[in-house]
């Protein structure tokens, strides 16, 4: 086994230790298209001449080979895009000022990015372009997950959307962007529409000053967080990890799982969940060993999908330290998959099945005062049944879930494509 799937030591006890986090030795590596196609003094991937017309988006954003599609220039042009249709659905008042009516407008945009090549330097070559168009722009300060994005804009009623600097599951040499709305969800593909619309040939007015900026800029991560930039104060940076962490934190029965003793790998793929969950995961008392966690944006030539062949080092970690699971997470933690003690892989349709079934299982009995235990009740209540609440799935969701709703007597709705 190599040593990318060595376990490193265990995190801090202590809830979401973040700010005191070290990264792992760094690989010596970027392999990149990144490398040849960037002038020597310059760490971006800047074309020579204007490119063409390539920016498309697919299901959930667009991503392109860096150096190639995805060049300085094609970003500048859309971030452009993309702030000038925010802005069309957030308007300035009369006066140009941001928010001129009560309650507050939506005028914050969220940017974040996970650990591909010099995603930190692109997010903030983002940022100084939409900054023009009058936003508040408030960058995480490390590499992050998407959830973690969708939920600081979630969260903010002052938020316009997002923008994460990602190209998830697919391999090193790949960068792309993931557009999100004001409720945090995934663009729809009539926003998406418009902002290829709203593309123009033509460089930004901010670019050379954002590609200035750019190079400027760290490429964070949590042992050497981003800091301002004197010369830009309007890019805010921000910790925006560290509050969702602990959000999960009180989400969970931390007790119950303090109290099971378990042990788990986790494999982050080389990706955004890199350090997090573990951290998470330790701070709720259980034994964890990390794998495929250094800072390494060629990912050691893995592809971030938690899927076989790429998870299999992760797999055998766990049955050679006798583990009770394996988790595992891809290149932007927005996608999961598991493996059990023997290193069976369970895909994201069996995990979602097994969390209807706790959720439908009966749910304790509760405590009388004074501690007293009451007699459970003749005929157990789920924690769904009775309550109202259903399983809802996207089109494309696993007859698994479908079948596992029947087998419990649970409501199931599907969405419709788009």
């Amino acid at each position: 086994m190599s040593d990318n799937n060595q376990p490193r030591n265990e995190a801090s006890a202590s809830l979401c230790p973040l700010s005191s986090q070290s990264e792992p030795d760094a690989a010596s590596v970027s392999t990149t298209a990144a490398s040849a196609a960037a002038p020597p003094t310059s760490p971006l991937a800047i074309p020579r001449d204007l490119p063409a017309d390539t920016v498309h988006f697919g299901t959930d954003g667009w991503r392109a080979i860096i150096g190639e599609d995805f060049n300085t220039a094609t970003l500048a042009r859309l971030a452009e895009a993309t702030a000038r249709v925010f802005r069309e659905d957030n308007p300035l008042g009369d006066k140009g000022d941001a928010c001129p009516a009560s309650p507050p407008c939506a005028n914050t945009l969220y940017i974040g990015y996970d650990c591909r090549s010099n995603a930190g330097r692109y997010a903030v070559l983002v940022a100084a372009v939409v900054a023009e168009h009058g936003f508040d722009v408030r960058v995480c300060d490390s590499y992050c997950p998407t959830p973690t994005l969708c939920w600081s804009v979630a969260r903010d009623p002052a938020a316009a959307g997002g923008i994460m600097l990602t190209s998830s599951h697919n391999p090193a040499e790949y960068l792309g962007v993931k557009l999100r709305m004001p409720d945090g969800g995934a663009s729809p593909k009539e926003f998406s529409d418009r902002v290829e619309a709203a593309l123009v040939p033509e460089l930004p007015s901010a670019y050379e000053r954002a590609l200035s900026l750019a190079e400027l800029a760290k490429n964070a991560t949590p042992g050497q967080r981003a800091t301002e930039i004197p010369v830009a104060p309007e890019i805010v940076f921000q910790d925006l990890v560290g509050p969702y962490l602990n959000e999960l934190y009180t989400l969970v029965d931390a007790e119950a799982i303090r109290a099971a003793g378990l042990r788990v790998v986790v494999d982050p793929l080389f990706g955004a969940g890199r350090g997090y969950l573990a951290a998470l995961l330790t701070a709720l008392g259980v034994k964890v060993a990390e794998v495929n966690n250094t800072n390494d944006p060629s990912f050691a030539g893995l592809h971030p999908e938690p899927i076989l062949p790429w998870i299999k080092g992760g797999l055998e970690q766990t049955v050679a330290l006798g583990y009770d699971a394996c988790l595992i997470t891809d290149g932007d933690a927005d996608r999961i998959g598991a493996g059990d003690a023997e290193g069976n892989f369970v895909n994201p349709h069996r995990i979602l099945a097994l969390l209807i079934a706790h959720l439908a299982a009966p749910a304790p009995a509760p405590a009388a005062p004074g501690d007293t235990p009451v007699p459970a009740p003749a005929a157990p209540t789920s924690r769904l049944k009775g309550t109202g609440r259903r399983v809802v799935r996207t089109f494309s969701g696993s007859n698994l879930v479908k079948r596992q709703c029947e087998r419990l007597g649970l409501e199931l709705t599907t969405t419709p494509i788009g």
